[in-house]
């Protein structure tokens, strides 16, 4: 048990140090002037703060280290860079977020994600880049499936790894059934127990393959489709 007295050091980040009090087990209590009468301290006050949960007292037998800050706004608190922000700009996007080359980007609206580095909260920035492309995306849910939620106030990444084929990758995050194949114009994500070697996208489905017209004939240059093991000849199909 730690109780913090707060007089002389007014820039001590009071939700950080509670967060990190409650992830090494401690419970703790912030004593303000309030708290006190004359030099004692009221007890009555020390038990109504942890009763009350009015953000003054926490303990980690009824608050989880990242609750904290659904007690306080981490804009109160920290700095947050340029562009960055709290609130999802793109809200009504059912997002897939992937790592892309730079920062955690969602395939469907193009939006970033990152953690904030001291306060660990989620924060988003709209890419507003002109030179930057959504790519055209389909989502398929298998209907005994559902997307991951969120886990502890954080979006879902995927961690793409490769199948038989380069271009068909499956989800290795826990819980997670989602399959990507990538095509010449669109991207498919589907959420199946199925393989991802045996998923298509549209274009691939409908396409007379012609293997022949690439550098090493080993895909088909009209949709992205690698050439199968036994297609020896390079025939359409």
């Amino acid at each position: 048990m730690i109780v913090e007295v707060q007089y002389g050091n007014k820039a001590k980040n009071i939700p950080q140090v509670s967060r990190d009090y409650l992830a090494a087990g401690f419970s703790v209590m912030w004593a303000f002037e309030d708290d006190f009468t004359g030099d004692r301290f009221l007890l009555d006050r020390f038990e109504r703060a942890f009763q009350e949960q009015d953000g003054t007292a926490f303990s980690p037998y009824t608050t989880e280290p990242s609750e904290v800050w659904e007690v306080f706004d981490p804009r109160e608190w920290f700095d947050f860079p340029e562009d960055w922000q709290l609130e999802d700009p793109n809200p009504d996007c059912s997002h897939e977020f992937e790592h892309g080359r730079d920062e955690i980007e969602c395939l469907l609206c193009g939006t970033e994600y990152r953690r904030h580095s001291e306060s660990q909260s989620p924060i988003y920035r709209e890419n507003n880049d002109p030179m930057h492309r959504v790519e055209t995306v389909f989502v398929r849910v298998d209907d005994e499936l559902e997307k991951p939620v969120p886990t502890d106030g954080l979006p879902h990444v995927h961690s793409w790894s490769g199948g038989h084929e380069s271009s068909k990758l499956s989800c290795r995050e826990r819980g997670c059934y989602a399959k990507k194949v990538d095509g010449k114009s669109e991207i498919v994500i589907e959420y199946t127990r199925k393989s991802a070697d045996d998923l298509e996208t549209r274009q691939m489905n409908n396409c007379r393959h012609e293997w022949r017209r690439t550098g090493d004939g080993k895909e088909c240059w009209k949709c992205g489709k690698e050439k199968p093991d036994d297609d020896l000849y390079g025939q359409s199909w």
